[in-house]
Parts: C-alpha cells; sequence; structure tokens
C-alpha cells in the first residue's frame, strides 16, 4: 500500500478552498496545520489558475501588427484593462475557461504531510459553518454550499471513508455492502436460473 494520499478537486474550488481555510479561527497547533497544507497542497495550484487563464484569454484576443494583446480600458476611473475579442469568440473563450475550472487536479499528500492533513480534513468536516448558494449582485453565481459539498468528498475519498465510482458519483461502502443483505430484495439460489 502506497504512503501517498491522493486529493482530488476541481481547479476552480481551490481558491474558494483556500480562502475559507484562512477565514477559520482555529486554535495555534490547528492554524499552523492549516497553514502547512495551505503552502504544501494548495498555494502552487492557485497560483497556476491565473496564469492558465491568461494563456486561454491571450489565445482568443485581438492582436496588435507586433501579436501583443490589444487592451480596453474600462472601470469607472478607466484604470481596469480587459482583453479584446474577435466576435464570437468571446464564447470560446467563457467554454475553454470553464472546461479549465471544471478539470480535476489531484494533489499528492506524502506521508509529511498526512498529519496536517488529517487535522485540515477535520477542519472541513467538522465546522460549524452554514453553506449557501446564491447570485452576487453582480449575477456572479457564489455556489459556497457546493464547493463545500466538494471539499468534504475530496478529503472523504481521500481516506477510502467513500469512494468513487466510474461516474464520479460517491456511494459509502457501507451502503454497498447492505445492499447485498437487503431482506427485501429476493436472493437467487445457487443452481437455480431462470431459462
Amino acid at each position: 500500500m502506497s504512503d501517498i494520499k491522493i486529493i482530488k478537486l476541481r481547479n476552480a474550488h481551490i481558491v474558494p478552498l483556500i480562502n475559507w481555510l484562512v477565514g477559520q479561527a482555529l486554535p495555534s497547533k490547528m492554524s499552523r496545520a492549516r497553514n502547512r497544507f495551505i503552502k504544501s497542497a494548495l498555494a502552487d495550484r492557485s497560483q497556476e489558475l491565473p496564469k492558465e487563464i491568461k494563456i486561454i484569454k491571450e489565445k482568443y484576443c485581438k492582436k496588435d501588427k507586433d501579436k501583443k494583446p490589444i487592451m480596453k480600458k474600462v472601470g469607472k476611473d478607466k484604470d481596469i484593462e480587459k482583453y479584446t475579442y474577435p466576435d464570437g469568440d468571446i464564447k470560446k473563450v467563457q467554454k475553454e475557461v470553464e472546461d479549465y475550472l471544471g478539470e480535476f487536479v489531484t494533489i499528492e499528500i506524502g506521508p509529511a504531510m498526512v498529519d496536517d492533513t488529517q487535522i485540515v480534513k477535520g477542519v472541513i468536516l467538522e465546522t460549524t459553518d452554514t453553506f449557501k448558494d446564491e447570485v452576487l449582485p453582480t449575477g456572479e453565481p457564489f455556489l459556497m454550499a457546493t464547493w463545500y459539498d466538494e471539499w468534504c468528498k475530496a478529503v472523504e475519498v481521500m481516506d477510502g471513508d467513500i469512494v468513487e465510482d466510474r461516474e464520479g458519483l460517491v456511494q459509502k461502502p457501507e451502503a454497498a455492502d447492505d445492499q447485498d443483505d437487503n431482506p427485501e430484495k429476493p436472493k437467487e439460489k445457487q443452481g437455480d436460473s431462470k431459462q
């Protein structure tokens, strides 16, 4: 059996997890474990996300004669720069970014990080915070309840508390075993077969 544990998270769930963990008021030992977990397991990946999204945007954006992106100044004070796109390409960008954020990333937890990861798992699973999905005034979805559910699944799958099937659905191992013992379901006797 390998000493490496695996956590699978969607790219879109990494930054919200970091932000939520950082916002938790924890006792000193747990706080240090959380910070080490973020630094070793999540920080590098969270820094890759904007770089990858920038690459996608620059692939489709309008470019000048020197092949540099053409930026448009927006905002109240015209202090924000945004990429400009040829007609129809914005939908391609949105689709590719959405697909990228929906991809799962595999995070390997080595033996040195197991204790810190178990503490973070406890923080996630035993929180008394309440979560709900909502739409922000900007129209952007803020899916805290959905994200929280995904974080829980990720740490539960890591330790085999639950398993994933081919469709990505999660089923508790005990539930699968209980189906065989279901008194409502008639069991076939050996040797009896319908022909």
